[in-house]
């Protein structure tokens, strides 16, 4: 136990106590200063664990605004997925509806059709047809009385921008629930707005996925859409959904630029936000942020910084009543004697003495003074190294805490691995079914062009002229679709097979293309000069073959010179060779190089030059294929530069990899 401390230590001699009186009060005394001298040495390591703290709450908060960021940008990629799902929907059901023509459309015959078609989609909460008026002529739902759409934001938006529209948070007039609709525009052969597709998007079905996501404590997350409307909440859906929070510190912040930040959320509670919006597509108007309590993110950090403060009040208190004792024993007490003895002396009683110890002459007293200073200064540096061993003990902490987060983060890339075998096994297995259902999609094609020449041959003289016109635009439709499946199935077995690695002599290969494009170039008054001295290269016969005819193709096509010239190319890199066809056709804007290698982009109407927009996303994945590059290099006006790499030594196997 601490001892009380003691009054100062004072002189017996009245002569001494007039001469030099008693000294001032408790401050002065020794064993106050051995208490302000432990206090000293734990004052520091309070410093420490203060310090400590506090940088790991700095550190915690930049740490959870970044995991509040992910989560919201994981959210989105699901949000974006359904939106993307709803697109490709409403094309396939644009497809047969602008076969079919708007005008043509009955609730009677469609009607049931997109009924069945809403119970295998049970979150959409209605689908339907409306004309260029907005008048509702089809839907999933039975129809009453007329229903006019238009003045809903999504149908705006899809006659305004003619491509795929996302609408605002509504309440639908069929359905009675709150939903988000998006809608596709359907236009006619001259491109003019006849009407739109729509799908409902349930947001109580939103809002019921959004609870099963597990998010911290405390947490919430929300969406909004582009008037800053509550689509979704987790938790509490049903107290947020459909209100308007416009002019509230959260919108004010997620309304900007994706990013993170701590401010206050709807419900008043401090928190650390994550925020972004949706991009795909890009004017969608939906964002998404997700916010952490300052006091769920801080609680660990708090509860280790308390405990060390406890333990070292603890120990303080320990040390404080081991000085107390350790200084009556071997400090106050040899002090008052020796004190006692130097006011005898004083007085003139020169037969004091200090009292039992080794000697008694003056040598003797400077070794028992000697004694009391060596004791006094080992406790200091008991204290001292009391104070250093709780600093290591802070610091094997601090390591053992960046040891777990190595392992943490080491985890965490270990599960982003595994993430991305699983998206290049979707990949396989998109290409497999891109490939299955490309190839079933043909046969009714084939049915489809037979039935559509035979009507035009055999009962022309019977259709009228819009008959005859609509038989050429189901069959030329239909030579279409042919074409890009064609060209869907070539992507397919891109992707399903390794290419057949040789040996492949490019001056022999240049030959048999010269010969084989023989009448088209002479046709068209092309001048092609193929560098002598090609090199042999280890590649896909064929594959290649195919590359050098799609570029050479595509020099002629898009050519307007009354002198048309192309020059095919080679240099010899270090580790390959970079193939080149340049022409002086019609140049590409450098806005479209990436856009241009895309499967089925074109920059150009068909009417002006016929394809499907797939030879150069072809010769891309065969390029890539054999652990090469294409790239493009042009000038509007002037001309184009396709070139291409092929390793000098690869495999079939390495290719594949």
């Amino acid at each position: 136990m601490a001892l009380p401390i003691d009054e100062t230590i004072a002189l017996p001699s009245a002569t001494a106590r007039a001469r030099h009186g008693i000294l001032p009060g408790v401050l002065s005394s020794l064993r106050f200063r051995l208490v302000l001298l432990v206090l000293l040495a734990v004052a520091p390591v309070a410093a420490v664990i203060l310090y400590n703290g506090a940088e790991r709450r700095h550190a915690a908060s930049a740490e959870v605004r970044q995991e509040a960021l992910q989560l919201t940008e994981m959210s989105v990629l699901q949000q974006e997925q359904v939106l993307e799902g709803s697109r490709q929907l409403l094309v396939a059901l644009g497809s047969l509806v602008q076969l079919s023509g708007i005008d043509a459309l009955r609730q009677e015959t469609c009607g049931p059709a997109f009924a069945k078609l809403k119970e295998d989609f049970s979150f959409y909460s209605n689908l339907g047809v409306v004309n260029r008026q907005g008048d509702l002529v089809c839907s999933a739902l039975p129809l009453a009385a007329p229903v006019s759409l238009a003045d809903r934001s999504w149908f705006i938006r899809a006659q305004a921008s003619r491509s795929f529209s996302v609408g605002d948070y509504q309440v639908g007039r069929l359905t009675g629930v709150p939903t988000l609709n998006v809608a596709l525009p359907v236009l006619d052969r001259s491109g003019a707005f006849t009407g739109a597709i729509f799908l409902a998007i349930d947001l109580n079905w939103l809002n019921e996925t959004l609870s099963r996501t597990s998010l911290p404590k405390g947490a919430a997350l929300t969406l909004f859409d582009r008037n800053g409307t509550i689509i979704a909440r987790s938790p509490d859906p049903e107290s947020w959904l459909g209100q308007n929070a416009a002019q509230s510190p959260l919108w004010q912040m997620v309304s900007g630029p994706s990013g993170a930040a701590e401010t206050s959320g709807l419900d008043g509670t401090n928190r650390l936000y994550g925020f972004t919006s949706l991009t795909n597509p890009p004017d969608a108007g939906l964002y998404t942020t997700l916010g952490i309590p300052k006091s769920t993110a801080f609680a660990p950090i708090d509860r280790e910084t308390s405990r060390n403060l406890i333990l070292l009040a603890v120990a303080g208190a320990l040390a404080l009543a081991l000085a107390g004792i350790a200084g009556e024993v071997f400090v106050l007490r040899k002090t008052r004697q020796l004190v006692q003895t130097t006011a005898r002396l004083s007085d003139g009683d020169l037969s004091a003495r200090s009292g039992p110890h080794h000697g008694a002459g003056e040598l003797d007293q400077l070794g028992r003074a000697l004694d009391g200073m060596a004791a006094a200064i080992e406790e200091r540096e008991n204290a001292r190294q009391k104070a250093v061993g709780e600093l290591h003990e802070v610091n094997r902490s601090l390591d053992d805490r960046v040891r777990a987060r190595t392992l943490e983060l080491e985890q965490e890339i270990a599960q982003r691995n595994v993430l991305e075998d699983e998206l290049r096994a979707a990949n396989a297995e998109l290409e497999d079914f891109t490939y299955i259902v490309s190839h079933d999609l043909k046969e009714p094609l084939r049915g489809i062009e037979a039935f559509s020449g035979f009507l035009a041959e055999e009962y022309t003289s019977k259709l009228d002229e819009d008959g005859q016109r609509y038989t050429s635009f189901i069959r030329s439709s239909a030579l279409r679709m042919k074409e890009l499946i064609d060209d869907l199935l070539q992507l397919s077995r891109l992707g399903r097979n390794d290419p057949e690695m040789a040996p492949v002599d490019f001056d022999s290969l240049m030959g048999e293309i010269r010969e084989e494009m023989a009448f088209t170039l002479e046709t068209k008054n092309v001048v092609m000069a193929v560098q002598t001295g090609l090199p042999t290269v280890s590649c896909d016969r064929l594959q290649i073959k195919q590359v050098l005819n799609n570029l050479i193709s595509n020099a002629v096509k898009f050519n307007n010179k009354p002198g048309p010239t192309i020059e095919i190319s080679c240099v010899d890199r270090c580790n390959d060779y970079v193939f080149a066809v340049k022409d002086n056709g019609i140049g590409i804007d450098p806005q479209y190089f990436g856009k241009i290698f895309q499967v089925f982009q074109r920059l150009h109407r068909r009417e002006d030059f016929e394809g499907t927009g797939a030879g150069l996303a072809i010769c891309k994945k065969i390029i890539e294929a054999h652990g090469g590059q294409v790239w493009v290099e042009s000038v509007p006006g002037t001309g184009s530069t396709f070139s291409f790499s092929l390793p000098k030594q690869r495999t079939a196997t390495e290719a594949s990899k």
